[in-house]
């Protein structure tokens, strides 16, 4: 899959685990809070405005520390605060297994399964198990498909995999394109778009050999699959392009793709825009 960059902000939907059939495993992007989901239920809010932290839709963390030795507590409404140990016989001791965060079940202790915390600060919520470190800039949290998520680029792959540059449009037959002609390239893994902008002029209206544009970056995959590319703006004309295996030339087409278009077809069209990707190998 390729991705495109641009300065300035970012946005991005719902993450949601590959390997989860029934895609109600995921992080939800809210409104000034994300939400980490498990079976179609919401198991860990936290809101963007005052840090607030709500388990389950049950109850919510405090958003400051409390006193040294105090413990969490709950008032039975959803709602934990720091408090003293009760001692004598109102002592509760913690319930559940080691390293699960406690609530309060009717008056004592007891551990939430779902939930656990590690001496090194290692979040587990159900089958999700999220990093206790911080990523570097721009990078987005990723599942491996067994519950474990961690800091990867965006890209999934390293920066090394995407190749940005320039290529020159030409002509075959030895025909010349009028004004300057432009040509953009993206290169991620195995996968080419190339933009281009070009104009063959009034001189080459008695052309009749098929119309190419010649110097992409990089030849097409064979044996592979056709790449077929959108309508070129700037044509008064319905025509479609397209990308042949083990060709480095852009092919104009009709909408058929079964006939190609004459160089002098756009001979006074003025400027043509368009894009293609198609695969290398």
């Amino acid at each position: 899959m390729a991705y495109k960059y641009s300065v300035g902000e970012r946005k991005f939907g719902d993450i949601k685990a590959q390997d989860d059939a029934n895609g109600d495993t995921l992080i939800d992007f809210g409104e000034d809070c994300i939400i980490l989901c498990t079976g179609g239920q919401d198991r860990i809010k936290i809101s963007g405005s005052n840090g607030d932290i709500t388990f389950n839709n049950a109850f919510t963390f405090p958003t400051t520390d409390g006193n040294t030795n105090q413990v969490l507590t709950t008032d039975g409404q959803g709602n934990l605060s720091f408090q003293a140990v009760a001692t004598g016989d109102g002592a509760n001791p913690p319930g559940g297994s080691n390293r699960q965060v406690q609530f309060n079940d009717n008056g004592s202790f007891a551990g939430i399964s779902g939930i656990t915390v590690d001496e090194g600060g290692t979040l587990t919520l159900g089958a999700i198990t999220l990093p206790n470190t911080d990523g570097a800039y721009g990078q987005v949290l990723k599942t491996d498909g067994s519950g474990s998520l961690s800091w990867q680029d965006e890209s999934g792959g390293s920066s090394s995999d995407i190749e940005n540059g320039t290529w020159t449009p030409g002509l075959e037959h030895s025909y010349s394109l009028q004004y300057t002609a432009i040509g953009r390239y993206q290169k991620v893994g195995n996968q080419v778009t190339v933009w281009y902008k070009f104009n063959v002029g009034s001189a080459n209206s008695g052309a009749t050999e098929e119309m190419k544009l010649t110097g992409l970056p990089y030849q097409a995959s064979t044996p592979g699959i056709w790449s077929t590319g959108p309508q070129p703006q700037g044509l008064s004309y319905a025509c479609t392009t397209q990308v042949r295996n083990g060709e480095s030339v852009i092919r104009f087409m009709d909408q058929t793709q079964t006939s190609s278009k004459q160089i002098s077809n756009f001979a006074n069209e003025g400027a043509v825009r368009g894009s293609i990707t198609y695969w290398v190998g």
